[in-house]
């Protein structure tokens, strides 16, 4: 199985990262005005980067898509969302790859149960999209919650409930999750029920752990902050044996990639804590 990291820099600098520390490839982010922009991405861009995977001997395992608004209430942000997701799944054969990653960000200002309307119309035209292409698209499961006014969820695909109510609006298995168990595991939902009760939709996976602080949750509760952060995959609380086992039992070989959001190893250590987690990840998925 692949494994990698999520970067969202120069394909340059990223690819001879992961070479450098041994991964397989990137997670490769693109961001309207970042090093990566749908805008501005030429048919040269697309040589130079599959000319620098030869070089360096990895690749680009997912084609990345976080920031777009497709949900939004306003059809000029769905509309800009729509473009983008266009050349991401178009992008995508052309580096090798089959996977498109992206999030369902919508209005969090309405409850996210009551946007699955808006979830089969949008997504529904993606996964037409995607299937011409041979493309399937994953969507992470980040919640994307605030407290700050009131409980506010911006991404829809955030609990198995709403996998359930999305999957069913878009029946095409072009269109499935990016599995990530870390926000699964905060929540206090079965994460390892989802890779059996969800297997046909399991696109791709980040690898994230997390901390949770006892003693701070007894005190803050469940709306407090500080209870819980972050961690290398093998240095929180997630249970990786039984990940793994059920990963095998469902037949999931697509890859997988750390998403390094870990505060213990930030800035000068960065690089030390993806070592760190593509080590275990080795041992413990048998990579």
């Amino acid at each position: 199985m692949n494994i990698g990291f999520v970067a969202n820099g120069k394909p340059e600098d990223v690819l001879r990262q992961a070479a450098r520390l041994g991964f397989d490839g990137v997670e490769l982010g693109f961001r309207t005005g970042g090093p990566c922009d749908p805008q501005t991405w030429t048919a040269d861009d697309t040589k130079r980067l599959n000319d620098l995977m030869a070089e360096t001997g990895t690749r680009v395992l997912t084609v990345g898509l976080m920031g777009e608004q497709h949900l939004s209430p306003d059809p000029a942000v769905r509309a800009q969302g729509r473009k983008n997701m266009q050349f991401a799944i178009e992008l995508a054969p052309q580096l090798g790859t089959n996977i498109v990653t992206t999030l369902a960000l919508a209005d969090p200002h309405e409850w996210p149960a009551n946007q699955v309307a808006l979830f089969a119309q949008v997504f529904g035209e993606y996964a037409r999209m995607a299937e011409a292409q041979g493309v399937r698209i994953g969507i992470e499961n980040w919640p994307a919650v605030s407290i700050d006014q009131g409980i506010r969820i911006r991404n829809l695909a955030y609990s198995p409930e709403m996998f359930e109510r999305l999957f069913d609006a878009v029946p095409s298995l072009a269109v499935g999750l990016e599995y990530d168990p870390s926000h699964l595991y905060w929540q206090g939902a079965d994460y390892v029920a989802v890779i059996r009760d969800f297997a046909d939709r399991m696109v791709f996976m980040h690898a994230k752990d997390t901390e949770i602080f006892a003693d701070e949750f007894s005190r803050v509760g469940i709306y407090g902050r500080g209870w819980w952060r972050y961690r290398i995959p093998g240095l929180g609380e997630v249970d990786w044996d039984a990940i793994t086992t059920a990963l095998v039992e469902v037949g999931y070989n697509a890859g997988v990639v750390i998403e390094h959001e870990d505060p213990v190893f930030a800035g000068e250590r960065f690089d030390e804590g993806l070592a760190i987690g593509l080590k275990f990840l080795k041992q413990t998925l048998k990579a």
